[in-house]
């Protein structure tokens, strides 16, 4: 069993060059203590050390949830980010209504200081070293490991 996604076009920089496309994948996110559900889509970065990063929009998903602890992140301009660490349920969801992938739980990184939070939801090691995965310019594709 597989998922696989196709990149998302990424555009172009200040100076007109194309910007490399994105590995991406579709992302579930549940509450344990509501039905509460939030999807989209998660950026593939294998240098981000964590589980799951969200964006501004995901916030509202943890409100009412307490952290489970904190935790420092290093930047690569070597930065620390201080950070609130949720456990929820995760499933990575097929973009043709295939079969899903259970991820069971995930750590996310809440960042304490909002100017640290971006545009985009970001899935990391915790999570990819956890399957198979395969990136080869055009398609991101992920599976359970036999």
């Amino acid at each position: 069993m597989s998922l696989k996604y196709k990149y998302s076009v990424d555009g172009t920089s200040y100076t007109g060059a194309k910007i490399p496309d994105v590995p991406i994948v579709r992302l579930t996110l549940r509450r344990k203590d509501k039905r509460v559900r939030a999807s989209g889509t998660a950026i593939v970065d294998t240098g981000f050390d964590g589980g799951v990063y969200p964006n501004l929009q995901l916030l509202k998903f943890f409100e009412g949830l307490k952290p489970l602890s904190a935790e420092k992140l290093g930047t690569p301009l070597e930065e620390t980010i201080d950070c609130e660490v949720y456990r929820v349920e995760g499933t990575l969801i097929p973009t043709d209504g295939g079969l899903e992938i259970d991820l069971e739980e995930v750590n996310v990184y809440i960042p304490v200081d909002p100017a640290y939070i971006g545009e985009e939801v970001l899935i990391g090691r915790e999570i990819l070293n956890k399957l198979k995965i395969t990136l080869d310019g055009v398609y991101t594709e992920l599976s359970l490991p036999i």
